[in-house]
């Protein structure tokens, strides 16, 4: 009986002892795969990345739009309405020193530099969308032109005129890219109309209705790629974005 017993036990301890069967995956199917992974990727991750960019260019834009509104409300609080703010006469001089009174006294933005007149130290040379030098010619005449850079982040462009002050800003500042529609868009002053806000470059209007109705007519000219301006080819971008409720639509030229 006690053979018996001890036959059934052997095999039983020896069978615990067998390895278990592991399931695994092979080689190529590990590097299949990551293939498809990376493909994926690829495809994906350009748009992502594009995407984010649209955003956080919109989100900056929308920030520097807010701070240089909000300093001419305070402004006008201190100096009363646009329309009685002077900047002087055309004479490239006068603009200068114009540009300069306008933002220590009215436009009272931190800075962290002023160059008066412009200078590369306070602004990069700035490509049109399509990547075609826009302002840089502006460097070598910049009698009349000045720039600062905000402690904000952002930098403005500007040249004042008679009854109108129309500037630019890089939202990052000197940061690339520097192009029209991406980082860089226009702001306009029309101080006897007292209008600030983002339109077509050479537009003023009495209303924002008649802004709104010439929209399409001059905005969509001037946010193209491969545009019939030139060196301004981009600049009405802002005035596209803006009256999408500051969001980029799928049609913009990024």
């Amino acid at each position: 009986m006690k053979n018996e017993k001890s036959k059934f036990l052997v095999p039983q301890c020896l069978s615990a002892l067998a390895p278990f069967k592991k399931s695994a995956f092979t080689l190529a199917e590990v590097l299949i795969t990551l293939a498809i992974i990376g493909v994926v990727a690829a495809m994906t991750i350009p748009t992502l990345i594009a995407n984010y960019e649209k955003k956080l260019s919109v989100v900056r834009f929308q920030k520097a739009y807010a701070e240089i509104i909000q300093a001419v409300k305070l402004a006008e609080a201190e100096y009363g309405s646009m329309n009685t703010w002077t900047f002087g006469n055309a004479s490239p001089d006068d603009m200068l020193a114009s540009t300069k009174y306008f933002f220590e006294n009215y436009l009272k933005i931190k800075t962290n530099k002023s160059c008066f007149p412009v200078s590369e130290e306070c602004w990069a040379t700035t490509y049109t969308i399509d990547g075609l030098p826009s302002f840089k010619s502006t460097m070598s005449q910049p009698s009349g032109y000045s720039a600062v850079m905000t402690k904000s982040g952002y930098t403005i462009f500007s040249q004042i005129g008679q009854g109108n002050h129309n500037i630019v800003i890089d939202t990052n500042g000197k940061n690339k890219p520097n192009k029209l529609g991406k980082d860089v868009f226009l702001l306009i002053f029309d101080t006897d109309k007292q209008y600030v806000g983002v339109t077509h470059r050479s537009k003023h209007y009495d209303s924002e209705e008649e802004r709104i109705e010439a929209r399409d007519k001059y905005c969509s000219s001037e946010c193209e790629s491969n545009g019939s301006i030139g060196h301004w080819c981009g600049i009405s971008c802002g005035a596209v974005i803006f009256d999408n409720n500051w969001k980029i639509p799928e049609n913009y030229p990024w």
